[in-house]
């Protein structure tokens, strides 16, 4: 009988989830939230007695924190990273234990990366798969070119609606255009916290406000709306035994993400609908067409019912044009995928111009983890 030890393992750490499993399979095995382990060792810093001077929202993220519910973030003035080094360990270690029951040094490891992931990041989950779980060799893929494989298409234009950051990524050819990208802050976590504030000011809520109860509220009951029924609600709604407006389930999301307020008028909290139609403007005229009607939605967020329509209806009223969407996978099954073309064979990971890092070299120096910059320079100066 064949074992599992021979399939590469692919694996998803997220700042709220992880997915794990076996290259060739439909599903991952293991798909938790990070808060399922101890997180007490994660990068965000507990002192907060520095934090006196910062707005009340500040304080609520230092609080997020305290709780532990999140692996890490993308701002890395709090970063620990022998701590975070030794919590990756115990999490990974428990992953292959737990549920894929094989041994680590007989197994090759591909790990998805975010979009414009931190290369500190990057480097500690490197050095935790080679070097403490001993691991065959590394290979980092783009979640977004992934995505586009799981939707059976070279090409897209990818909005990742993740925990840290959204991003909008038009990919040509399974290849990220970078100069194209598009960067802001808000993201899932952003929303959190926003939603957490304005809950605030139900009496109510105060006494029950959590962490939990907030992704609860907002994973349970969280809908958004059609341009075509934008009418006030003056019901109410009963969420575990609290009484609150019923137009909270809608109203918080559609500001968030569609309405300009005056926190978003920092450089980093770009609205949504401007990135997405400045990006298809400043593609190359031959793209614009195939781009506009291959958009791919992804990330937590996405999941939120009504909210992929709406984002397609702004964008269509803003463009004055039609545009599509396709359904993808996801970017953990499109890896699975990939893992059984010919791109994986024997001969092509083993070529002089692959990225795969192999824990001999590694430990000897002779590899290195490479940035996206850095795979950037290597394209351009292949041309």
């Amino acid at each position: 009988m064949q074992s599992y030890q021979y399939y590469p393992v692919i694996i998803q750490i997220g700042a709220r989830f992880i997915r794990a499993g076996f290259a060739g399979d439909a599903t991952p095995i293991l798909r938790t939230p990070t808060n399922a382990y101890d997180l007490s060792d994660s990068q965000l810093n507990n002192n907060i007695e520095f934090k006196h001077a910062l707005p009340e929202k500040d304080h609520i993220q230092k609080q997020d924190g305290l709780e532990n519910n999140y692996l890490w973030t993308y701002d890395l003035t709090e970063f620990n990273a022998a701590k975070l080094e030794c919590l990756l360990e115990r999490i990974i270690y428990d992953i292959y234990q737990r549920n894929l029951l094989v041994d680590a040094k007989k197994c090759k490891v591909l790990v998805l990366e975010p979009p414009l992931f931190p290369i500190p990041l990057k480097k500690i989950i490197a050095k935790v798969f080679l070097f403490h779980i001993h691991a065959q060799s590394l290979r980092f893929y783009p979640e977004p070119v992934l995505s586009c494989v799981s939707a059976g298409s070279s090409s897209g234009l990818v909005i990742d609606l993740g925990w840290n950051q959204t991003t909008v990524i038009p990919i040509f050819d399974l290849r990220m255009m970078y100069k194209d990208i598009k960067v802001s802050c808000k993201a899932g976590r952003q929303l959190h916290e926003y939603v957490r504030d304005k809950l605030k000011e139900f009496e109510s809520w105060a006494e029950v406000d959590s962490f939990s109860m907030t992704e609860k509220l907002i994973c349970d009951t969280f809908y958004c709306r059609t341009k075509a029924i934008l009418r006030t609600d003056a019901k109410e709604f009963e969420f575990e035994n609290i009484i609150i407006p019923n137009s909270i389930r809608y109203e918080l999301l559609e500001r968030f993400m569609f309405k300009l307020e005056d926190s978003d008028l920092d450089n980093e909290n770009h609205q949504l609908v401007p990135m997405i139609t400045t990006t298809l403007r400043n593609l190359p005229i031959d793209l614009r067409s195939e781009l506009s009607t291959k958009i791919i939605i992804t990330g937590g967020l996405a999941n939120i019912p009504g909210l992929k329509t709406r984002i397609l209806e702004e964008v269509e009223q803003s463009l004055g044009h039609p545009v599509e969407a396709i359904d993808s996978l996801g970017s953990w099954e499109g890896a699975s995928l990939y893992c059984s073309t010919s791109l994986m064979s024997p001969s092509t990971t083993g070529s002089k111009k692959s990225d795969e890092l192999f824990r001999d070299k590694y430990l000897n120096g002779e590899s290195v983890v490479t940035d996206w910059t850095d795979q950037l320079y290597t394209q351009q100066r292949a041309l």
